[in-house]
């Protein structure tokens, strides 16, 4: 089976693309950034820390469970001092939004940078990366018409 290798420039540029674009906004341009965050610290921190040594701009980050995060963002409530919401798959993102606790981010690099398949039409959240969900089965019990 083949498995794309991600270099770690294709993984960070959406990362920086999105940490940019939403410090262009006056209320978020500042000399740090707050990321909430439910990936793995050990598989984010490299990313942060690199943005960090490009830009000097000093990244705070707070992990947990997404659900955790999503209820900590509704009782912060516009006093939330989170920048960016990290989460490990699109339907968080979706209901973060139904939730009313994202805001909409216009951005050419992010617009450049993320097709428009994996962000969200109105600005309110941006897909970072994919993952692969494949179906394993056995062929002599199982016919493809049923997958």
């Amino acid at each position: 089976m083949f498995m794309p290798k991600l270099s770690k420039p294709r993984v960070l540029l959406p990362v920086l693309c999105l940490l940019a674009g939403l410090l262009t906004s006056p209320l978020l341009a500042a000399e740090e950034v707050n990321v909430y965050s439910a990936r793995k610290e050990d598989l984010i921190k490299p990313l942060l820390d690199d943005f960090s040594k490009q830009t000097g701009i000093s990244v705070n980050l707070v992990t947990g469970k997404e659900e955790a995060l999503l209820q900590r963002l509704q009782s912060e409530g516009a006093n939330t001092p989170a920048d960016v919401l990290l989460t490990s798959d699109a339907g968080r993102l979706v209901a973060a939004r139904q939730a009313g606790v994202l805001q909409a981010v216009q951005s050419e690099a992010l617009a450049k940078h993320i097709p428009a398949a994996y962000r969200d039409p109105e600005g309110y959240w941006y897909g970072l990366s994919v993952r692969a969900r494949p179906i394993i089965y056995a062929k002599d019990r199982v016919k493809p018409a049923r997958l």
